[in-house]
């Protein structure tokens, strides 16, 4: 049995608290497993043979696992039946709980098996139920024993003999509170604004009107227009803004400004992460520094636009190093995944403010090491994200820890990044960016 695990230990998933590097958990497994006491096979039931032709018709009732809450199995009906495959359909709900499974599954079950193997069952819904009250779990379908008569004799009866409190002068009780187990919703994401980043656009934003305290939705696609209608909200010139904004290549999107409603695109929005993409985008559209949004709460002065000579050597730095690539992508993408300087005309003077970041990106790169990203150690990992943006330097330790080589930089994630590493939203998407444009530069060269 032992071997067979061994052989298998690959298909092995790690578990949750597991916080090291994950191409170290196969040996973990290993010295984790030597010397233990294995439970022999011949305790384990042996698997029953199972019917080797789907003899399911459509509308025969049976009980079946729901996906979205494992703990519930309910009432449900055969909708379909395609090979090996039936419809599982979930009487008195809608059609957004069903599911295709194996006739073989074990996630159905004959009618009546709840009853014998004492699993609580959940009863039909209600047609006109809504999909939020789907996942309500009823503790009074678990209680399988009476209810003491204490509990059950109304307080109005207290004074009358206990003959009277019988079941014939028992009113109804209220139905017990319904737990609502339903996963919840996803939580809000805040985009922030640097009202000195929009210095650089200042012949078309308005820095006073930049709301500090920010836009939140815990949608990718509403929150994107929120952050477009608080740009066109501080806008000096929302006629030219629009202009702008129409160049932008993507889905269309209904904004609404001073009463009216205007139709632009915005890039594809699936998750928190693309939120980086727009704001690239918008920076250089509307020609301020790409610092102007973020996830995190600003800091108070911001590196590119202060006055000081940091910003002189960053566009100094952007000069003099070498395009990443000759090829130019399409123009539909160019704004959103260019990797090398923009080469058409914007209302400001100089360079832009993406093509700094990116520059000084591969500049960091270059200075790091000159072998390629995905041969380098921790320590030049972490030398080449403290030169890219110093603040998040103070991650290094858990660098450190997770032994975050180049290979496992390479494949680092978000989600990754704030499961197993504890980092939150803001410098994971960060890190995820630097990510993205270290692979541009590795393909392109």
């Amino acid at each position: 049995m032992f071997k067979h695990f061994l052989s298998d230990i690959n298909a092995v998933a790690t578990t949750s608290g597991f916080r090291m590097n994950a191409s170290s958990w196969p040996m973990f497994l290993l010295k984790t497993l030597n010397g233990a006491e294995m439970a022999p096979a011949k305790i384990f039931q042996k698997e029953p043979a199972g019917p080797k032709v789907n003899y399911f018709q459509v509308g025969q009732k049976l009980e079946a696992v729901d996906k979205k809450n494992p703990q519930l199995i309910c009432c449900a009906t055969v909708g379909a039946v395609k090979n090996d495959q039936i419809h599982v359909t979930f009487d008195g709900w809608r059609g957004a709980f069903d599911y295709w499974c194996r006739y073989d599954s074990r996630d159905i079950f004959p009618v009546g098996w709840c009853g014998k193997s004492g699993h609580p069952m959940q009863p039909p819904g209600q047609k006109n139920n809504s999909g939020a009250n789907r996942f309500r779990f009823r503790p009074s379908l678990i209680a399988s024993m009476p209810l003491a008569p204490a509990a059950t004799a109304p307080a109005s009866s207290s004074s009358a003999p206990a003959a009277s409190a019988a079941p014939i002068k028992r009113e109804p009780s209220p139905p017990p509170a319904e737990a609502d187990t339903s996963a919840p919703p996803p939580p809000p994401v805040t985009v922030r604004f640097r009202r000195q980043c929009a210095l650089a656009a200042f012949a078309l934003l308005d820095p006073t009107r930049v709301p500090e305290q920010g836009v939140e939705d815990s949608q990718p696609r509403q929150l994107a227009k929120k952050v477009v209608q608080a740009v066109l909200a501080a806008s000096r010139k929302p006629d030219t803004v629009l202009a702008r904004l129409g160049t932008i290549r993507g889905e269309e999107s209904a904004i609404t400004h001073d009463g009216n409603t205007y139709t632009i695109k915005l890039p594809q929005l699936v998750k928190a992460s693309d939120l980086l993409q727009l704001f690239q985008i918008l920076a250089q559209t509307l020609g301020c520094c790409q610092n102007m949004f973020g996830l995190e709460q600003p800091a108070k002065d911001c590196p590119q636009c202060d006055p000081r000579p940091r910003p002189s050597a960053a566009v100094s730095a952007s000069s003099s190093s070498p395009p990443p690539a000759k090829r130019r992508p399409p123009a539909e993408q160019e704004a959103a995944t260019s990797t090398t300087p923009c080469e058409k005309d914007t209302p400001t003077s100089g360079v832009g403010m993406g093509t700094v970041v990116v520059a000084t990106a591969v500049a960091a790169g270059a200075e790091v090491s000159r072998q390629p990203p995905n041969e380098w150690g921790i320590e030049e990992v972490i030398r080449f994200i403290e030169a890219t943006d110093p603040c998040l330097g103070v991650h290094a330790d858990l660098f450190r820890k997770h032994e975050i080589d180049g290979k496992a930089f390479l494949l680092l994630n978000s989600d990754m990044m704030m499961k197993y590493m504890g980092l939150k939203l803001g410098p994971a998407l960060k890190i995820c960016n630097l990510v993205s444009k270290l692979k541009g530069r590795r393909h392109a060269l």
